[in-house]
């Protein structure tokens, strides 16, 4: 019994571990090391309890991934009334999503 408890142990520790790695990495933008240590985390857990957490974290990682990749495309847009709003709404996601993101362990 003390092996599976210890194993259960060592397994939520690696992904605490991932989710924390991965999450860092989203924060410096390394959009690839972030996908690819929070996907190894979700093949580890199968259907450990963090399994919605990682679920979460993933698609907010996705979202600020592409996020970043409208914002470079809204600098080459012209100005203009659909610009403006684009961003605006950019804005108010980056922000609401960059609380949530900073809220997740």
């Amino acid at each position: 019994m003390t092996d599976w408890i210890e194993e259960r142990q060592q397994l939520t520790d690696r992904l605490k571990q991932l989710n924390n790695f991965a999450l860092q990495a989203a924060k410096d933008n390394n959009w690839p090391q972030a996908i690819s240590q929070i996907q190894e985390a979700i093949n580890l857990c199968q259907r450990c309890p963090q399994l919605g957490i990682l679920h979460k974290n993933i698609g907010l990682i996705y979202a600020r991934k592409g996020e970043q990749q409208l914002q470079l495309a809204l600098k080459l847009l012209p100005g203009g009334p659909d610009a403006v709003a684009a961003a605006e709404t950019l804005r108010r996601r980056l922000t609401s999503q960059s609380s949530t993101l900073n809220q997740i362990h």
